[in-house]
């Protein structure tokens, strides 16, 4: 009878939710880095699934549809990380990141404020606002906090795409060459970024304009 017993639970098929919500969102975020990103949403939604209070795959989940310009789908997922989250201080910045693509652009830096205030602050929440500003064409206030972004964080490639285009469309060419290059230098090499390949155009097209510019 024992024998039996075992051999029983030895066959049971492995269901869905026998994998942790962790395992589920790990999977999504391996998806993530391979750019399959349907793949990642359904790796999120399944560890949703299986703990609906999941912070952290809301917000992953959010940011994979960001990627794929799904921005009312990534608002939700943002919104419901922060409704069971009230202090955490990246969704409000992912909520921001999502109005600027969306060009509301004073709801973004309100949200970065929110940010803030919460007293986690990091070098991204620069980052983001700073892209707003650049949106509502305060070009002062855009590069002083993506050069603050890049001074608490000297790899991170988005404040330095981010302050490239504010030099390029400025004329400083010089500056935004040097700041493409470091996009180029520390962005992931994901097949999905659109940013990776505007960097590396326009790095190009600036050194056949002024190649003595170092």
């Amino acid at each position: 009878m024992v024998f039996v017993a075992l051999f029983v639970v030895a066959v049971l098929p492995v269901t869905a939710w026998s994998i942790s919500a962790d395992d589920h969102n790990a999977r999504g975020r391996d998806y993530v880095r391979q750019g399959e990103l349907d793949k990642a949403v359904g790796e999120f939604t399944s560890a949703i699934q299986v703990d609906p209070g999941y912070v952290r795959a809301y917000n992953n989940r959010g940011g994979v549809y960001v990627a794929l310009q799904k921005y009312e789908q990534a608002l939700g997922d943002f919104d419901q990380a922060l409704a069971l989250n009230p202090s955490y201080a990246k969704g409000y910045n992912n909520r921001a990141y999502v109005y600027v693509k969306m060009g509301k652009f004073d709801l973004a830096v309100a949200e970065v404020e929110k940010a803030l205030n919460i007293g986690q602050v990091e070098a991204t929440f620069y980052d983001t606002r700073g892209y707003a500003y650049t949106g509502r064409g305060m070009i002062d206030e855009a590069l002083q906090d993506l050069s603050k972004a890049i001074n608490m964080d000297s790899t991170l490639a988005t404040a330095y795409f981010h302050r490239a285009e504010v030099y390029d469309k400025t004329g400083r060419m010089s500056e935004a060459q040097r700041d493409y290059g470091n996009y180029i230098k520390y962005a992931t090499d994901d097949k999905n970024d659109a940013d990776l390949a505007t960097a590396k155009q326009r790095y190009t097209e600036i050194t056949r304009m002024a190649p003595d510019v170092k």
